[in-house]
Formats: structure tokens, C-alpha cells, sequence
């Protein structure tokens, strides 16, 4: 139990740490005159942003909330409104209506975690 409390707490914390960063994002963002003089700043405004917005899920799951999953997946569905189904001719169609982030290194978990429960429901219905 203290295991799982003082990894919450360490995910709290970095979520803290994130928020700062996007803060002092933001300042630096409203002091730059153009966009493009700010291209590197708005860049890692977006990484912490898209960091926090992760941890922020996996704090949701990781509270102990007996409605946890379906938060998360209410909150998924508003923010990304993912479509599917099938065409006429039997095609299946797809459509995320957002720019992932540029992956280097890392897991796909970003793209699962708006499309796993936008699957379940479309295919529940069949």
C-alpha cells in the first residue's frame, strides 16, 4: 500500500514539476513578439503539455476512484472524438482528428489510449 501511495505522490510531484515548466513556457511565450521567435519555446511547451496530459490519466487510473476507467475513457472521448465504421464496400475507416506528437523513441501508448475504448464501442455495436 505505501508502495503504490508513494508512487502516486512521485507522479503528483512530476505533474507539479510539468506545470511549472508549461508556467514558465507561457511567460517566455508572451514576452516573443512573433511565432517564429518562439518556434523552441512553444516546442517544449507542447512536450510538457502532452507529458502532463499522460500523467494526468495515469494519476485518474492510479487514484483508486471506482469510476477511474470510465472517467478517463469520458475524458478521451470529449477531447478526441474518434470515428470509425465500415463503408459500403466493407472498407474499414478510421479517422483521429488530431496531430500525434513526433515519436523518436517511446510506445505507442499515446495513440492506444484514444483509440482502445473509441474500438470497443464501435465494435460492441456490431
Amino acid at each position: 500500500m505505501d508502495e503504490k501511495r508513494n508512487e502516486f505522490q512521485k507522479k503528483a510531484l512530476r505533474l507539479q514539476k510539468l506545470g511549472q515548466a508549461i508556467a514558465f513556457q507561457s511567460e517566455l511565450m508572451l514576452q516573443h513578439r512573433g511565432a517564429f521567435t518562439c518556434q523552441d519555446t512553444v516546442e517544449k511547451a507542447d512536450r510538457a503539455t502532452e507529458k502532463a496530459r499522460v500523467l494526468v490519466r495515469e494519476l485518474i487510473l492510479e487514484s483508486g476512484h471506482p469510476r477511474a476507467i470510465e472517467i478517463t475513457e469520458e475524458i478521451l472521448a470529449e477531447t478526441v472524438p474518434v470515428n470509425m465504421g465500415f463503408t459500403e464496400e466493407g472498407w474499414f475507416w478510421l479517422h483521429i482528428p488530431l496531430l500525434p506528437p513526433k515519436k523518436t523513441a517511446g510506445s505507442a501508448k499515446y495513440v492506444r489510449s484514444y483509440l482502445y475504448p473509441a474500438m470497443q464501442k464501435c465494435f460492441a455495436n456490431l
